[in-house]
């Protein structure tokens, strides 16, 4: 029980940026549990990012000797065959996908593989290139998101551009230049909703402010209202 909070802990650090941190901890995770088999298809995305294919032949090898039967070993070997073999990189997607249909790395890695044929067949499709970036983001790959949206910049003024931009620049705490984006955003469309509530939560960043935990604390005092409004009609 352990092992999988840490896990989790270790996923989170993927998703915020801290990829380098990430590997580290899931590699003291394998130490102190060689035979943990939940979220290692997460710890192959991260070595991919990386470019540590030994690492990653290595754990492909080892999570299909402990239990092959698993849906994140087919999504560890959908990463080891990315860039190389591109059927089976979808095959093996689908297979961890069928033995459980709930396991979302598996539809991370399908939807890659559609977003990057549909780009290459219509290399402009803006809509393609901001999913395709979202899924970059949901793996760790912020810089690779940052690298495909920066390419359309010079071609389209958009404002959900800039707002998705904006957005990875936030998550990875580069602040300036999240603010720029979203500022960009709304001379673009001041009507923007996304870029309005992104700036409201970067100015609470940029004041040192967590402003998920003040969202929090504003839904607990709109419960509380209400557990007082009731207990007063009940009066």
């Amino acid at each position: 029980m352990f092992n999988l909070f840490v896990n989790l802990y270790v996923k989170v650090e993927a998703i915020i940026g801290k990829n380098d941190e990430a590997i580290m901890n899931f590699e003291k995770v394998r130490s102190i549990d060689p035979y943990i088999v939940t979220y290692m298809d997460e710890y192959a995305m991260l070595l991919k990012i990386k470019s540590d294919h030994s690492k990653l032949n290595k754990l492909v090898h080892d999570l299909l000797s402990i239990d092959p039967t698993r849906p994140e070993v087919f999504v560890a070997l959908s990463v080891l065959c990315e860039g190389k073999d591109e059927r089976g990189t979808l095959s093996n997607a689908e297979k961890s996908i069928r033995i459980d249909e709930r396991h979302i790395p598996g539809y991370i890695m399908k939807a890659k593989k559609f977003y990057e044929s549909a780009l290459r067949l219509e290399p402009g499709y803006l809509g393609a290139a901001l999913a395709l970036a979202e899924l970059h983001v949901i793996e760790g790959r912020n810089g690779d998101a940052v690298s495909l949206l920066e390419r359309y910049l010079k071609d389209w003024a958009d404002d959900s551009l800039h707002v998705k931009l904006a957005q990875v620049f936030a998550a990875t705490n580069m602040l300036q230049e999240a603010l720029s984006h979203y500022q960009a955003a709304q001379r673009i469309n001041p009507q923007n909703e996304a870029a309005k509530k992104g700036l409201e939560r970067l100015e609470k960043q940029m004041k040192g402010v967590d402003p998920d935990a003040l969202e929090e604390e504003e839904e607990n005092e709109v419960d509380d209202a209400d557990g007082e409004q009731i207990e007063t009609e009940l009066l």
